[in-house]
Parts: structure tokens; C-alpha cells; sequence
């Protein structure tokens, strides 16, 4: 029963893959390779277990060096694969594999990947994930120093932090931009150099379990939690009507959550967000809300919230 199902798969996969292909020197543990090949000619191996076909193709990336591809033709009445050199993969690239196998080659098992459009891949010429962009950067290191875990933190969102490769025998450290920290969350720093390339210089930290900071966009201590602040209003004249169209011309208009009691007249707004400007939004309703004396309309946008009136403009935004 068990051979009859991996036929059955095998016989499935048969019609899509007859245009991909395993290497044709794979026969042997030793033949195996991850370079284009010259020769032309073709090997059947058995195929071992059942081939997998990802719902959604899965990106790799080659790297320095080119990618043999093969394509292949899978037997309709025995688990067997004939594979036949067919050119190679670029260096550096993306491609997207949908298919997996594993193969018997000699006393060996090698797993390959069928990459949609050209064909199959010995699985470890390939790497998971898209090819990085991230250019490095390699500097001089001086005044190097260690100490205890300082507080830290960022104020902004774009503040980028960097993997380092130190190197063995000189003083070196290559830089790679890996992500960027969380604004205003505090961090550990360990560690601090001055690194060089060419005539600058800069100042960097290391932050525990992130990696190396330009120190200039660092601020000491811990960061300071902000503050949401709620006020509660006295609700009247409330109005529902038929969606109307408004727009903000300002992108730090603020838009507001609402807490609306059940048993009185009170409505507690939030601050959730802003509006972009220059959008058309649809406004429901409207209510005039008393805190201290103090009177303002409100508008409720929907799907967003409520702003104030004043800070909107009827109509569309114009495109």
C-alpha cells in the first residue's frame, strides 16, 4: 500500500516536472556538484519518500558562484527520476522553489528543489530567503572599550543598527545594516569604538542582543513611557445623518477613540492616531462636547474615529 501511494505521487508530480531536472552527475556521492555542467548526458535515480509541493513557492537566493539546473522526467509506473544537465542559475539571484525531493545517490540521500521556470537544484546550492541588499562597510577600530550595561534608548524609529564581523588578526570591523531599533524603548550598551573609513570617524555602541549603533543617535538613561492622556466630556445635541464627505488639510490632526457611558451624557475621548491629509474620509456624526465650560464640535469619521470639526474641510480631497 505504502509503495502504491509514493507512485501515486510520484506519477502526480510526473506532467509539471517533465521540464525540470536533477543534475545528471548526482549518480555519486562524489559527482556531485553545484556548477554548471558540459555534458549532456542523463542518469535515472529512485526516488526515496514522497516529493513535496509547497502551496505558496517559497523564495532562495544562489550566492558568489553559478547554480547547476537540471531538468528531469519522472517515470509514470516506478519511483524514478532521469535528470539531464540544462545550464545553471545566475550567481547572486532570486528564484522560487515549489517543488522538493529527495533522491538515492549511491549510498547517499540528496535533496533537490525544483525553481519555477528552470528547473531542479541540489537543495544546499541554494539559501533560504531573499538576497540581502545591505551594502558593508569595513572600518578601523580604535579606543575600543567594555563596560557595564549602561541605559539607553532612541527617539527616532529610523535609528539603524548593524551586525559586525571582527576580524581575527588585524583591527578591523565590517558593518552591515541588519534592521533599526524601537523608538523610545531602552536598551543595553555594553560596548564602544571609534571606527574609521577613510578620513571619518565615528563613535558606535553596542547594544546587547541588537548589534552596533551610531552612538550619536543614542540618548542616556531609560526611556520615559508617554503619557495617554483621556478627557471625559458632557455630551449634547448629538446628530447622526447621512455620510457626508471631508478632508484634513493637516497631517497631525488628531483623531480620537471614544468610551461612550451607558447610564449619562459622557463621552471619553483618546488620542488613537492622526488622519492623512489631503484624504477623503465620510463623517456620520457629529456631537458638541463640554469640558470645564469649555465647548468643541466633534465629528465622527468612520472606521477612524472622532476629530474636530474645525480641523476638517467639506467636500473631496482634491486628487
Amino acid at each position: 500500500m505504502k509503495k502504491t501511494l509514493t507512485l501515486a505521487a510520484v506519477v502526480a508530480l510526473s506532467l509539471p516536472l517533465a521540464a525540470g531536472v536533477l543534475p545528471a552527475n548526482a549518480a555519486t556521492t562524489s559527482a556531485v556538484t553545484t556548477t554548471a555542467s558540459n555534458t549532456s548526458t542523463s542518469r535515472t535515480y529512485t526516488i526515496v519518500g514522497t516529493p513535496t509541493t509547497y502551496k505558496t513557492a517559497k523564495t532562495y537566493h544562489t550566492g558568489a558562484a553559478k547554480v547547476a539546473v537540471n531538468k528531469g522526467v519522472i517515470a509514470a509506473d516506478q519511483p524514478t527520476i532521469e535528470l539531464t544537465a540544462n545550464g545553471s542559475l545566475k550567481a547572486k539571484s532570486n528564484y522560487k522553489v515549489t517543488k522538493a525531493l529527495t533522491v538515492k545517490a549511491g549510498s547517499k540521500k540528496v535533496s533537490y528543489s525544483y525553481v519555477s521556470g528552470h528547473g531542479w537544484v541540489l537543495t544546499s546550492a541554494l539559501k533560504a530567503g531573499k538576497l540581502s541588499t545591505a551594502k558593508s562597510v569595513t572600518y578601523t577600530v580604535s579606543n575600543a572599550k567594555t563596560f557595564s550595561a549602561k541605559n539607553y534608548y532612541t527617539k527616532s524609529a529610523k535609528t539603524v543598527v548593524y551586525k559586525a564581523a571582527v576580524a581575527a588578526d588585524q583591527p578591523k570591523m565590517t558593518l552591515t545594516a541588519k534592521g533599526k531599533l524601537v523608538a523610545n524603548k531602552t536598551y543595553k550598551v555594553t560596548r564602544s569604538a571609534t571606527l574609521k573609513n577613510g578620513s571619518k570617524k565615528a563613535s558606535y555602541s553596542y547594544v546587547k542582543g541588537q548589534g552596533w549603533v551610531k552612538t550619536s543617535a543614542l540618548t542616556a538613561g531609560k526611556a520615559t513611557a508617554k503619557k495617554v492622556t483621556s478627557t471625559t466630556y458632557t455630551v449634547s445635541n448629538a446628530k447622526t445623518f447621512a455620510a457626508k464627505n471631508y478632508y484634513t488639510k493637516s497631517a497631525k490632526t488628531v483623531v480620537y477613540k471614544a468610551a461612550i457611558a451607558a447610564d449619562q451624557p459622557k463621552m471619553t475621548l483618546t488620542a488613537k492616531g492622526k488622519l492623512t491629509a489631503n484624504k477623503t474620509y465620510k463623517v456620520t456624526r457629529q456631537a458638541t462636547l463640554t469640558n470645564k465650560s469649555k465647548k468643541h464640535v466633534y465629528s465622527y469619521i468612520n472606521g477612524q474615529g472622532w476629530v474636530l470639526k474645525s480641523a476638517l474641510t467639506a467636500g473631496k480631497a482634491a486628487k
